[in-house]
């Protein structure tokens, strides 16, 4: 085929690239023809938020009273980006304030080149699911622009509105934790070439980090639903792949296993005698921890309101707060991953 067609994209997320192993083009002959995916790039300068900054001239104020800011005509904002753990530690943020444009930053950009009839919204989904998966990078597919609130500046007044000071600038972010991994070539490329062959992520994994994109975006609900659900899927996962090889050729019930639906009498009941362990035993503290979640899950799915605020009080002894129960979800997962990789 003598004539393709370029895609060229831009995501309201990050691509947190291994700068020493950074992606090359990549070729793929298909069926239809061929398709070559570019290396990521970055199109926003260092201090986008994928919000506006302010205008200064659009500040409403008093009649007679404009305000004392002449250096700039919008001013300016702060970008934060999440650095990845190090050697076992987590790092602090990156602040940017200036819109130069550095090296070392998020890609946020994509071109690709088609020479066939490559779906590209089924690749996208496909591809960012993939890659979110392989990297922890949680936030792929998801906006950041709830991370960074809504506060852009601040300044002193008077009593009719003037400013006695130039603006100060304001902002927020998120730091990464032990579980996120950089982009690197072989990662990228797998991450194309199981969404081209349509192989799905396992559902409870985008759970469990939609869970902490909630957490972090300040969605309780979200979070809760999210949390819970990772748990109860890989649950319901580990259950029949341990009793299929228990016994094999047989036709799998789910209610001779474990009964009802409460995922704490579950992992206690089904799960324990099924695999002869036991997380309550093994994690005593995350084993509370998510009994809590449980709990909170049946009051989202049942139409109550759940907030932060309250999930904090319920945590309080434990001074874990919200984290905490993040946290048991995360490790419980794990711990059923390791189960289902078990001789």
């Amino acid at each position: 085929m003598s004539e393709g067609r370029t895609q060229l994209l831009s995501f309201p997320f990050w691509m947190i690239m291994h700068e020493q192993d950074f992606p090359t083009i990549y070729e793929l002959a298909r069926p239809s023809g061929f398709t070559r995916f570019y290396p990521p790039f970055r199109s926003s300068p260092d201090n986008y938020i994928w919000m506006p900054s302010i205008t200064v001239d659009a500040i409403p104020t008093p009649a007679g009273t404009p305000l004392n800011i002449r250096e700039r005509k919008t001013l300016r904002t702060l970008a934060t980006y999440p650095r990845l753990a190090k050697d076992g530690k987590p790092t602090a943020m990156e602040l940017r304030w200036d819109d130069a444009r550095s090296s070392d930053m998020p890609m946020d950009s994509m071109r690709i080149d088609d020479y066939g009839d490559l779906d590209f919204e089924e690749f996208l989904s496909g591809f960012f699911n993939h890659l979110r998966a392989a990297s922890k990078q949680w936030w792929i597919g998801r906006s950041v622009a709830p991370l960074y609130g809504f506060y852009r500046n601040d300044f002193r007044v008077d009593t009719r509105g003037r400013n006695l000071e130039a603006p100060l600038t304001r902002g927020q972010g998120t730091t990464s934790g032990l579980r996120e991994r950089s982009i690197g070539t072989a990662m990228w490329r797998e991450a194309i070439d199981r969404a081209l062959s349509r192989e799905p992520v396992p559902y409870f994994e985008l759970q469990l980090l939609d869970a902490r994109y909630g957490l972090t975006a300040g969605d309780a609900a979200f979070f809760v639903l999210n949390a819970a659900g990772a748990c109860d899927g890989v649950k319901d996962i580990v259950v029949e792949e341990l009793w299929a090889k228990a016994n094999p050729g047989s036709q799998f019930d789910k209610w001779q296993v474990a009964r009802g639906f409460n995922l704490i009498e579950h992992i206690e009941g089904g799960l324990k005698k099924i695999s002869g362990r036991s997380f309550k035993q093994e994690h005593s503290a995350q084993f509370r921890e998510l009994a809590e979640l449980w709990s909170l899950r049946n009051d989202v799915a049942h139409g109550k309101p759940v907030s932060f605020a309250a999930i904090e009080h319920i945590n309080k002894e434990q001074k874990k707060r919200s984290k905490g129960l993040m946290d048991a979800a995360e490790t419980f997962v794990e711990w059923c991953q390791a189960l289902r990789n078990s001789p």
